[in-house]
C-alpha cells in the first residue's frame, strides 16, 4: 500500500478514482454484461480454470474456538434474583439499537440510490453519472491538487460568510 501512495501523487489518484467508476458504470450496462460477463464465464471463470487441489482449512483458529467457548449456554441458565438493572439495561440496549437502525437505514439508502445509478436502473441519471465522472475526470487529471484545494477551500468560505 505504501508503495501505492508513494508512487502516485494525489491528483492522480482523485482521476484513477473517477476513471474506475467510469468504468465500472459501463461495465454494468445489461447489454455490455451480457457481452463481457459471458465470456469471462467461458475463458475465465470455468471450471477448468478452478483450483481442484484446494479443500477449505480442517483445523479451527484459537479465536474461533474461544468463540465456541463463549457461546455455551452452560453460564447462562442461573436464575438472576434482581429483575430491575436486566429491565434498565433492556432498554438502554433497546434505544442504542433504534439508533443504529436509523443510522443503517440512512447508510443503506445512500449506497442502494449509488447501486442505483451505477447497475443503470435509471439510464438517464446513469448517464448524467457517467459524464459527471468523465468531467471529474479530466478535471482532476489537468488542475493541480493545490488548485483544487484553493477552489474548493474558497467556494466553502463563500458559503459560510
Amino acid at each position: 500500500m505504501t508503495h501505492f501512495v508513494l508512487t502516485y501523487d494525489t491528483p492522480s489518484l482523485i482521476s484513477l478514482f473517477f476513471l474506475v467508476l467510469t468504468l465500472l458504470c459501463i461495465y454494468n450496462h445489461p447489454w455490455v454484461q451480457q457481452k463481457v460477463g459471458s465470456f469471462l464465464n467461458t475463458y475465465f471463470f470455468s471450471d477448468e480454470h478452478l483450483n481442484s487441489d484446494y479443500h477449505h482449512p480442517m483445523v479451527q483458529t484459537l479465536e474461533e474456538l474461544l468463540d465456541k467457548k463463549e457461546m455455551q449456554t452452560e453460564k447462562w441458565k442461573y436464575k438472576l434474583v434482581d429483575d430491575d438493572p436486566i429491565l434498565y439495561q433492556l432498554k438502554v440496549a433497546k434505544q442504542s439499537v433504534m439508533v443504529f437502525a436509523s443510522v443503517l437505514l440512512k447508510v443503506t439508502g445512500f449506497f442502494e440510490k449509488l447501486k442505483n445509478i451505477i447497475m443503470w436502473h435509471d439510464p438517464l441519471r446513469t448517464l448524467w453519472f457517467i459524464g459527471f465522472t468523465l468531467l471529474a475526470y479530466c478535471a482532476s487529471s489537468v488542475m493541480s491538487f493545490r488548485f483544487l484545494f484553493l477552489f474548493i477551500s474558497k467556494f466553502f468560505t463563500q458559503k459560510t460568510c
